[in-house]
């Protein structure tokens, strides 16, 4: 199924946006809309597109061919043409809409996308696509044939003495069959991402529209405009004047209202089956989507290093730790999961989950601010800083409604989160979108996808773990205990009713995790024996390490 969700994923667009166009056309002989979903422009995008590319490559790739017998032909230039005819128009089309919406939908609090940034995430998409059908066309890489009894009976055996040893043997037979394929692996330089993802989104921009309605006070009458779903625009940044491309209100509305679980691309996803283990530098965690090891900026010095260290064998415990990290199962905590949808559906400001509309009113402009500068100044100011915070409650709004697709998604299943190294060794969860490590709203909404009993000590923790979410952390661990034990009553109130009670849960440092902590806790007391109670919530513990605990350590400093 995982295979499945990966390799078909543009197919399983396309025929989704067309089962939705047609749906959307039985409805539209019967009732008038006045917008259509995200997914029926979508479609429409993508019909117009794909003429678009058909056209276009052909054209270019005639001018090359042309330009080629040149004699004043440049003998490094790169013929965009070929790239671009390494996959259907139809695939780059997709590539181009949903690699841009995925951008605009993790975009944060920004309200626009940074041009260079896109066009690189645009082009490295095709890349990887190019990749992933050629690695599946050539069966690149596969395990190599083992004796009988040399080889783990399943996923499971892995994770052990004897499966590392396999996995060892299985890394050096990939490399070499990756060796004797090195034009299937070798990274495009920036220059051609660039100039890929340029040309789609220029051709996305031209094809892509959007129908806006609005009311003609003066005129008293409704009017409609098609518009450009997509411009482009500058912007000063941080003092620099930077390309962006900004995102028409009415598809930025939609893409904050309706599901957008079917435009995320899998690699952006949890797993429904244990990730791959780790095999080469660019082989292992998602089955079929090409994953690096490490993140690191395009170093070509970065990579070279990475590539030796892996040859020659010096990544094996990097392997190892990152399997573990990645074959351990999560679930969604459906209460908690209910508790927000709830708030999700009600549409109004909770916590840190922003209103479906913008609920502070615009600023007015004050009488005689005409011939008055500074009153003038200051209401431009006020209303400059509540435009700014109109569009962040959008965009984080946007980004409350990606998580909750994607756990949706995935409830009553075990999911598992591959995961990758940065430059300093730090393992970090690939899915960008939903995880462990991720905001409040994040955690609270997973548990481990298995149950252990908790135990004398496991219940004193959980005690401890509900202090530390509600922010009394900072007293000895038995008086974290007390001041749990003595707030039963409002945990009691907050996992029974945690909208209608008194909300105690709510003014929690970690108010999410503390209502999950609450709910968790509530069931363990309330079993008929706490101490075997099945409990499969994560608990926290902190392991700082600073700098004078380094240097204790160079000193072989066995106290410090």
């Amino acid at each position: 199924r995982q295979q499945m969700l990966e390799q078909s994923v543009y197919d399983v667009a396309v025929e989704r946006l067309r089962h939705e166009h047609e749906q959307l056309e039985k409805i539209q002989g019967t009732t008038r809309l006045t917008a259509k979903p995200l997914r029926a422009m979508m479609w429409e995008w993508h019909q117009k597109l794909s003429k678009r590319l058909f056209d276009d490559v052909s054209v270019l790739i005639e001018e090359e061919a042309k330009n080629a017998e040149s004699p004043k032909r440049v003998s490094q230039e790169v013929l965009l043409g070929s790239f671009l005819s390494l996959l259907p128009p139809e695939k780059l089309s997709l590539i181009a809409i949903l690699e841009l919406l995925n951008l605009y939908g993790a975009n944060g609090q920004e309200e626009c996308l940074k041009l260079t940034r896109t066009l690189l995430s645009v082009g490295r998409a095709v890349e990887d696509e190019y990749k992933a059908e050629s690695a599946r066309k050539f069966d690149i890489p596969q395990a190599p044939t083992y004796n009988s009894g040399s080889q783990p009976k399943s996923s499971a055996m892995f994770f052990s003495p004897l499966g590392y040893e396999v996995l060892h043997a299985r890394r050096k037979a990939a490399r070499q069959e990756l060796e004797a394929a090195e034009s299937l692996r070798a990274p495009w330089s920036q220059s051609i991402r660039l100039k890929v993802g340029s040309f789609l989104i220029d051709c996305l921009m031209d094809e892509a529209t959007v129908m806006r309605h609005a009311y003609d006070k003066v005129a008293r009458k409704h009017i409609s405009e098609e518009q450009p779903a997509f411009s482009h625009a500058y912007e000063y940044i941080k003092g620099h004047k930077l390309g962006v491309i900004r995102i028409n209100p009415a598809v930025a509305e939609r893409i904050s209202r309706d599901e957008v679980e079917g435009t995320i691309h899998p690699r952006h996803l949890p797993m429904v089956a244990k990730p791959k283990p780790w095999l080469d530098i660019e082989d292992g965690g998602y089955l079929a989507s090409k994953t690096q090891v490490m993140r690191y900026k395009d170093s070509v010095e970065q990579a070279v290093y990475l590539r030796e260290a892996s040859r020659h064998g010096r990544l094996e415990l990097v392997y190892a730790g990152l399997d573990v990290l990645g074959s351990t199962p999560w679930q969604i905590n459906r209460e908690v999961f209910d508790v927000i949808l709830r708030v999700w559906n009600s549409g109004e400001r909770f916590l840190k989950i922003p209103p479906a509309v913008y609920d502070a009113p615009e600023p007015t402009m004050p009488p005689g601010a005409d011939s008055d500068q500074r009153a003038k100044t200051t209401y431009m100011k006020h209303l400059r800083e509540w435009s700014q915070e109109k569009g962040n409650c959008h965009s984080q709004r946007c980004n409350v409604n990606y998580k909750l697709e994607i756990a949706r998604s995935a409830l009553g299943e075990k999911i598992y989160f591959p995961h990758n190294i940065d430059f300093r060794g730090r393992a970090y969860p690939v899915p960008p979108h939903f995880n462990h490590i991720g905001d409040d709203l994040s955690r609270g909404l997973l548990k481990f996808g298995e149950t252990k009993p908790l135990g004398e000590a496991g219940l004193r923790w959980l005690k401890i773990h509900v202090s530390n979410l509600f922010g009394f952390d900072k007293a000895s661990l038995s008086e974290r205990v007390e001041f749990t034990m003595q707030h039963l009553d409002e945990i009691y109130d907050s996992a029974e009713t945690p909208l209608e009670g008194r909300r105690w849960w709510m003014e929690a440092d970690d108010p999410w995790q503390c209502l999950a902590a609450c709910m968790e806790l509530r069931a363990a007391l309330e079993s008929p024996d706490p101490l075997k109670f099945e409990s499969s919530l994560p608990v926290h513990q902190d392991g700082t390490c600073n700098g004078l605990q380094h240097y204790a350590a160079l000193g072989g400093d066995r106290v410090g």
